[in-house]
Protein backbone atom coordinates (compact mmCIF):
# COMPACT_ATOMS: atom_id res chain seq x y z
CA UNK A 1 0.00 0.00 0.00
CA UNK A 2 1.26 3.46 -0.86
CA UNK A 3 1.74 6.01 1.90
CA UNK A 4 -0.36 9.19 1.73
CA UNK A 5 1.48 12.39 2.60
CA UNK A 6 0.20 15.94 3.00
CA UNK A 7 1.73 18.58 0.76
CA UNK A 8 3.03 21.53 2.77
CA UNK A 9 4.30 23.99 0.17
CA UNK A 10 4.85 24.41 -3.54
CA UNK A 11 8.50 24.80 -4.54
CA UNK A 12 8.62 24.88 -8.33
CA UNK A 13 7.69 23.18 -11.57
CA UNK A 14 10.32 20.55 -12.40
CA UNK A 15 12.61 21.54 -15.27
CA UNK A 16 12.55 18.09 -16.81
CA UNK A 17 9.41 16.13 -17.37
CA UNK A 18 6.91 14.96 -19.89
CA UNK A 19 3.57 16.44 -20.74
CA UNK A 20 2.43 16.47 -17.10
CA UNK A 21 5.04 19.08 -15.99
CA UNK A 22 5.72 17.60 -12.53
CA UNK A 23 5.75 19.84 -9.46
CA UNK A 24 8.33 19.80 -6.70
CA UNK A 25 6.55 20.13 -3.36
CA UNK A 26 7.52 19.73 0.27
CA UNK A 27 5.51 17.04 2.03
CA UNK A 28 4.97 16.01 5.63
CA UNK A 29 6.33 12.47 5.44
CA UNK A 30 5.58 11.64 9.06
CA UNK A 31 8.98 11.91 10.70
CA UNK A 32 10.43 14.52 8.34
CA UNK A 33 9.63 17.11 5.70
CA UNK A 34 10.84 15.92 2.30
CA UNK A 35 10.75 17.18 -1.28
CA UNK A 36 8.69 15.07 -3.67
CA UNK A 37 8.25 15.30 -7.41
CA UNK A 38 4.50 15.10 -7.99
CA UNK A 39 2.75 14.45 -11.26
CA UNK A 40 -0.39 16.57 -11.41
CA UNK A 41 -3.05 15.01 -13.64
CA UNK A 42 -6.19 16.59 -15.04
CA UNK A 43 -9.50 15.01 -14.01
CA UNK A 44 -9.80 13.68 -17.58
CA UNK A 45 -6.47 11.86 -17.38
CA UNK A 46 -7.41 10.39 -14.02
CA UNK A 47 -10.90 9.24 -14.99
CA UNK A 48 -10.52 8.29 -18.64
CA UNK A 49 -6.89 7.18 -18.86
CA UNK A 50 -6.36 5.76 -15.35
CA UNK A 51 -3.14 7.78 -15.14
CA UNK A 52 -2.65 7.34 -11.40
CA UNK A 53 -3.12 3.57 -11.68
CA UNK A 54 -0.63 3.43 -14.53
CA UNK A 55 1.97 5.34 -12.53
CA UNK A 56 1.57 3.05 -9.51
CA UNK A 57 1.74 -0.11 -11.60
CA UNK A 58 4.80 1.19 -13.45
CA UNK A 59 6.55 1.84 -10.14
CA UNK A 60 5.66 -1.60 -8.75
CA UNK A 61 6.76 -3.41 -11.92
CA UNK A 62 10.03 -1.46 -12.11
CA UNK A 63 10.83 -2.54 -8.55
CA UNK A 64 10.14 -6.17 -9.48
CA UNK A 65 12.81 -5.84 -12.19
CA UNK A 66 15.23 -4.25 -9.70
CA UNK A 67 15.17 -0.93 -11.53
CA UNK A 68 16.12 2.17 -9.60
CA UNK A 69 12.88 4.11 -9.07
CA UNK A 70 11.87 6.67 -6.45
CA UNK A 71 9.60 5.75 -3.57
CA UNK A 72 6.01 6.31 -4.65
CA UNK A 73 3.38 8.00 -2.50
CA UNK A 74 0.03 9.67 -2.92
CA UNK A 75 0.16 13.37 -2.07
CA UNK A 76 -2.84 15.23 -0.65
CA UNK A 77 -3.17 18.88 -1.73
CA UNK A 78 -5.32 20.61 0.91
CA UNK A 79 -6.44 24.26 1.05
CA UNK A 80 -3.36 25.31 3.03
CA UNK A 81 -1.17 23.88 0.28
CA UNK A 82 -3.17 25.64 -2.42
CA UNK A 83 -2.51 28.93 -0.62
CA UNK A 84 1.23 28.33 -1.10
CA UNK A 85 0.83 28.32 -4.90
CA UNK A 86 1.11 31.92 -6.08
CA UNK A 87 0.95 31.33 -9.84
CA UNK A 88 -2.70 31.54 -10.95
CA UNK A 89 -2.00 29.44 -14.08
CA UNK A 90 -0.71 26.63 -11.89
CA UNK A 91 -3.75 26.91 -9.61
CA UNK A 92 -6.00 26.61 -12.66
CA UNK A 93 -4.18 23.42 -13.63
CA UNK A 94 -4.61 22.10 -10.09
Amino acid sequence: MLPVYRAISFQRVAEKGGRTKPWVVLVDAGISVEPYVVKVFTPELIQEKDSVTREVLGNVLARQFDLNVPNAALIDFDDDFKDSVRDLNLLDHL
